[in-house]
């Protein structure tokens, strides 16, 4: 017999606590497995919340660091109209004036893009409000007339580096700029999206910061002391505007803007696939606890037996096992501690890239340190419970004896199953599997659960990318075009001419605010004509826009629901210092924020003029690209995309979902692993005597290792079976939550995703069953008189 020495006996312990601890070293392997899964669950706890922790007190910082403005007022500026004053503004602690106008730039290599660019004093050393902090090269000194600063994410994604010349065409003119820095602007943290393609492309525009100019500005932001009613703050400075004859005067809170809103957005997908993968391993490790600690205890029912037959009670058994189980805590937050690290830099990493966030520092939160920790103990308390019953319920003439199964059902079935099978291995093999049909159940279980899981994050992955792209391919268009400024339908007329185009329809794009009660919300509005519907949308309740109700409107699901509007509902929609009806005749599934889909007659009445911002058109398959490159060489086109661009874009900007639930089906990869091999160890250990005595009776040992890697490849190909059902459920209820919060995900099936999890667990089982019939070759026997086998 293998003799396993017991460190226990060396310990100033109580002789019942030297026989617990060691039971516990005598299958420490098992208990191994236990304390992996058990720290796994706590590192995707610990790790992936103190990640989102991090994240947010990160922004949090850079928001106080930066001075983000609390307000910011836009107006449409007269000509030679002075710069407005707010001086007189009850609490006012800082206010900037600044002009904010629409541009381009064409990169080397590339096609034109997209440009926010922002004139004011916080390119200088000395800003107070919306700060620019330099990430590389300097802010611009004040006789700098051809500098200009760029955001990150321009930077980052375009690859536009200090020292690099710029042609920008903005406000009808174009201007050589040479880049002197990169900066960090609080007012765009993440890469920014272009947010009239009206689509989730992140990076599909750049912001450049220039000295404050000479032209009159459009924008004022503002800061107020702490603690002061924004509200009423809000409405002072629409009063000072209309004092002071400010046409199209709207004011927006910090909370309000688009570039806030997409960063809370982005933020919630963070949130979305965490709760799911930290439920998924706190099950995981409850089970396995309650598992492993029934088979300890009925291990060791005989020792427990003379235990009990010496006068020991049984609470006195049961409190010496406590000890081995508070060693398995420790051990499991200590290794879970170094996991959190390793996981939750893995995630933050990798989501602030996804985004364009600035390199983010991780710090384990103390608070969800304790959560993971108490969490613990009560994954532990709940296999401790089953262990402790166990013992209560124990008596030493039920521990000494073990009821073998000699009924008509095992000899029926035997007799059916040698009447089908002719060979003893496969005979062994299936009759293992239903000695012990609970056992058998739970391992199959836990192979369902296992490869299950990562089955539905592999499909939620290529539903999200799936339904990108259908949301695209599903338009009628196949160039959307944005103007530099706004174009009269003769305009637009002779535009299209001049590039080729016969097919087009305007589209209108403005923005307004929309409130009710205390809640105003920022709205996209968009309007296309109903009669040239080309421009699709995914709609969740209601109906599209139409001719007959030409004050009808979409909205975003998220949109609709802070408003608590529903279909049918009437909204009042204030733009450009005008007040307008509208009613709510549908919902729709979108990326963006604040996205209002209306007709062209109720955008038309926003702006209060029938200028177009651009138009969707249509080409033959053969001439998109040129058609393409003809729209971007007129100087009237601030960007023209085709549908292809425009994927790559989605998909791009889809890369927060989808690297997260590729880390979440890596993650669920180890734990259905670590999961499968403690069911799986202990469905064939727990027979190691009967292997033995097979050994006994002439069998080789070929003949043995094939009986355990078929019991393994049955119970295997049982739990696939069961985990397509699981993939299926689990991905819906993550398409669901995901859904939530960015776009509405279809959950389209297909066959990748369970062949690039289920086919390598299929080989993968067997083989993992071979070192067990390695071991249990290898094993001595205990004792032969024992017999299990049918």
């Amino acid at each position: 017999m293998i003799q396993i020495h017991n460190p226990a006996r060396v310990l100033p312990l109580t002789s019942l606590q030297k026989f617990a601890l060691g039971s516990a070293w005598s299958m420490v392997g098992r208990l191994m497995l236990l304390i992996a899964v058990a720290s796994m669950a706590f590192s995707m706890l610990v790790g992936e919340y103190s990640a989102l922790s991090s994240i947010t007190k990160a922004r949090d910082s850079w928001y106080s660091a930066g001075q983000l403005a609390d307000l910011e007022l836009r107006f449409t500026p007269a000509p030679n109209q002075s710069a407005p004053r707010f001086d007189e503004l009850p609490g006012l602690t800082d206010s900037m004036s600044r002009q904010v106008l629409p541009g381009r730039t064409k990169l080397t290599g590339a096609d034109d893009l997209a440009l926010t660019v922002i004139s004011s004093d916080s390119v200088w050393t000395g800003s107070r409000l919306n700060i620019l902090t330099p990430l590389e090269g300097t802010l611009l000194t004040r006789d700098d007339e051809s500098g200009a600063l760029i955001d990150q994410g321009m930077a980052n994604y375009h690859s536009v580096g200090v020292g690099d010349s710029l042609d920008i065409e903005v406000g009808g003119t174009t201007r050589t700029v040479t880049v002197r820095g990169i900066v960090r602007d609080p007012e765009f943290l993440i890469a920014p999206l272009n947010p009239s393609l009206f689509i989730s492309a992140k990076d599909s525009m750049g912001v450049v910061y220039l000295p404050p100019s000479s032209q009159t500005v459009n924008s004022v932001v503002f800061n107020f002391e702490p603690g002061q009613d924004l509200d009423a703050a809000r409405q002072s400075v629409l009063d000072a505007a209309a004092a002071q004859h400010l046409s199209g005067a709207y004011a927006l809170e910090r909370e309000e803007q688009f570039a806030y809103q997409y960063v809370e957005k982005n933020l919630d997908v963070f949130g979305v696939v965490i709760p799911l993968m930290v439920l998924v391993g706190a099950l995981s490790a409850a089970f396995v606890s309650m598992f492993l600690s029934a088979q300890w205890i009925a291990r060791e029912r005989k020792s427990i037996a003379v235990l009990l037959v010496q006068g020991h009670r049984p609470i006195a058994v049961a409190r010496a096992y406590v000890l081995p189980y508070m060693w398995l805590v420790v051990w499991t937050i200590l290794v879970g501690l170094l996991g959190s690290v390793l996981v939750g830099r893995a995630f933050l990493e990798n989501f602030a890239s996804s985004v364009g966030l600035p390199s983010v520092p991780f710090v384990l939160d103390p608070v969800v340190i304790a959560i993971g920790c108490v969490g613990t103990l009560v994954v532990y308390g709940l296999g401790a419970a089953l262990a402790f019953a166990g013992i209560f319920r124990m008596s030493p003439r039920d521990a000494m004896t073990r009821t073998v199964d000699t009924g008509h059902g095992g000899r029926i079935r035997g007799a059916w199953l040698g009447a089908l099978v002719s060979s003893t291995t496969a005979r062994f093999s299936v009759r293992n599997v239903q000695r012990n049909l609970w056992v058998s159940a739970l391992t199959v279980l836990a192979i369902a659960i296992g490869f299950g899981l990562t089955a539905a994050y592999s499909l939620s992955y290529s539903s999200v990318i799936a339904t990108s792209r259908s949301a695209v391919d599903g338009n009628e268009w196949d160039l959307t075009v944005d103007f530099v400024q706004p174009q009269a339908k003769a305009q637009a007329a002779a535009l299209m001419g001049e590039a080729g185009v016969s097919e087009w329809t305007p589209v209108i794009k403005t923005v307004a605010q929309a409130a009710k009660g205390s809640v105003i919300e920022n709205l996209m509005v968009g309007g296309f004509d109903p009669q040239n519907t080309w421009h699709k949308v995914t709609l969740i309740e209601g109906s599209d826009i139409s001719d007959s109700d030409p004050d009808g409107v979409v909205m975003e699901a998220g949109l609709a629901h802070r408003l608590a509007l529903e279909p049918g509902d009437v909204l009042t929609v204030n733009a450009a210092g005008t007040k307008h009806e509208a009613r709510v005749v549908g919902i729709m599934s979108s990326a963006l924020p604040g996205e209002v889909r209306s007709t062209l007659d109720f955008a038309s009445s926003l702006t209060g003029s029938d200028l177009f911002s651009g138009v969707l058109v249509k080409a033959s398959p053969g001439a998109i690209a040129s058609t393409t490159d003809a729209l971007n060489s007129e100087s009237g086109v601030q960007q023209a995309l085709s549908k292809d661009e425009i994927v790559k874009l989605i998909v791009a900007s889809s890369s927060q979902i989808t690297a997260l639930l590729w880390l979440g089906a890596l993650t669920s990869i180890a734990v259905a692993l670590l999961f499968v091999g403690a069911c799986l160890g202990y469905t064939i250990l727990e027979r190691r005597r009967e292997y033995s005595l097979l050994s006994l009776l002439g069998f080789r040992n070929g003949a043995i290792r094939c009986t355990v890697v078929m019991e393994a490849s049955l119970l295997g190909l049982a739990g696939i079976v069961i985990a397509f059902p699981v993939a299926w459920l689990v991905s819906r209820l993550l398409n669901e939550r995901i859904s939530d919060a960015w776009f509405n995900i279809d959950t389209q099936l297909s066959a990748q995703p369970f062949l690039v999890t289920f086919l390598p667990g299929l080989v993968l089982l067997p083989l993992a069953a071979l070192p067990l019939a390695q071991w249990v070759l290898r094993a001595s026997d205990p004792g032969n008189r024992e017999r299990g086998i049918g």
